[in-house]
């Protein structure tokens, strides 16, 4: 079933809803993804490219195959990584790089 995203809030399955303002960043593992808040983390089926294509514009930034940042969480960025409030460090692939030197302006 379709993630249906309306007024910064990605909902799933009629189950689950998640405020995107919260969200720190979205990994995937296995055809899971995990919505990393603070003190919360949202399990459920989806693949990250389809997350992508739906948040992109909610100010969410791919940097790896697997993870997908809120850029109101970075801390520091570089070609190699991310580092996100709360000390969160992510890695940036190589496929990504030129995405984030643009959109920080490295």
């Amino acid at each position: 079933m379709p993630l249906i995203l309306s007024a910064n809030r990605l909902q799933y399955q009629n189950l689950s809803k998640i405020n995107l303002k919260r969200v720190i960043y979205f990994e995937s593992i296995s055809r899971k993804i995990r919505a990393i808040e603070k003190d919360n983390v949202t399990e459920f089926y989806q693949k990250l490219d389809y997350i992508e294509k739906q948040l992109e514009a909610a100010g969410f930034l791919r940097i790896h195959q697997s993870y997908m940042v809120n850029q109101l969480f970075v801390s520091f960025v570089n070609t190699s990584e991310i580092v996100m409030e709360y000390g969160i460090r992510l890695p940036v692939s190589k496929k990504y790089v030129q995405k984030i030197r643009d959109t920080f302006r490295l």
